[in-house]
């Protein structure tokens, strides 16, 4: 693999080569003030939102001192012959600009390089990269602290990957409807999209995340995500008539835990990414429609 390091060259040279080839800008675009490296594979990759697709390790750069992290302009480059010199002549051509010319970064906080990180939140991060293609942005921003990674995306595992009463579209309906509620753009907006794979329907996400209420669902997952949102809204208001309910529709205690854990830890993640004013993935908006 050969490192390219994106520099400030005009945009002119890259319009005239996409022009000239019939390559087309993906849509994703970011912005900042440093370079940010890529290792370029011998095979074809898609060179968007500062990551890269399947076995491709990139360096997410960010400025000193608090400033946000580097963003690019997305380019999406076919396999083919040649493909090495074109994604070097491509990646040597995007201009670097600032945040007020293409919208915010993806944190207010330090992004760490992939190489400054420890190894082993390195490699989830790229296991995740080889899987979907790009880096999901919550990633790179809670990678700025690797021990509260660790934790976070151990509890996230241990929720949402273990066996349970409710399947895996269920909990992630859970995400979408708490966090709506909780105004998280980045939650309602990157579940969203898992949900509607997981769901297979584009368009429950939609639904669950305007009012759950009146989502394409079951009586049993209507009552779920009742009990979701009034967790979210009023926990100290739910009492053992709730609990009652939900067993009425057939959910075990230990289902009854995993909606409110559920709800609780997301609870964490949306004012997290509040806090830091995390960016969805443009990637997401598209996932199962």
């Amino acid at each position: 693999m050969g490192r390219v390091n994106l520099h400030r060259d005009p945009l002119r040279p890259l319009f005239q080569l996409l022009e000239g080839s019939g390559q087309r800008l993906a849509g994703t675009e970011q912005a900042g003030t440093r370079p940010v490296g890529l290792e370029l594979p011998a095979t074809g990759s898609d060179i968007c939102n500062g990551s890269a697709a399947t076995g491709v390790k990139m360096a997410m750069a960010c400025g000193q001192g608090g400033s946000a992290p580097a963003r690019t302009r997305c380019v999406q480059i076919p396999r083919g012959q040649g493909e090495m010199e074109r994604s070097a002549a491509v990646a040597a051509s995007v201009e670097r600009v600032s945040d007020t010319d293409l919208g915010p970064a993806i944190s207010r906080f330090p992004v760490p390089e992939l190489d400054q990180l420890p190894d082993d939140v390195r490699a989830r991060i790229e296991a995740v990269s080889a899987k979907s293609g790009f880096v999901p942005n919550v990633f790179l921003v809670l990678a700025h602290r690797p021990e509260e990674f660790r934790a976070f995306m151990a509890y996230h595992d241990a929720l949402m990957e273990r066996e349970s009463g409710l399947t895996k579209g269920e909990r992630e309906l859970i995400v979408v409807a708490t966090s709506a509620r909780n105004e998280c753009q980045y939650c309602v907006v990157a579940h969203g999209a898992i949900a509607r794979i997981r769901m297979k329907n584009p368009l429950i996400a939609d639904q669950v995340a305007i009012n759950h209420r009146k989502a394409d669902l079951s009586a049993r997952q209507l009552a779920m995500l009742a009990f979701a949102v009034k967790m979210a809204e009023q926990a100290q208001g739910v009492s053992d008539d709730d609990l009652d309910v939900l067993r009425s529709h057939g959910f075990s205690d230990e289902d009854i835990w995993d909606i409110g854990a559920i709800t609780a830890f997301f609870a964490l993640s949306n004012r997290m990414a509040s806090l830091t004013a995390m960016r969805p993935n443009v990637e997401f908006y598209a996932m199962g429609r």
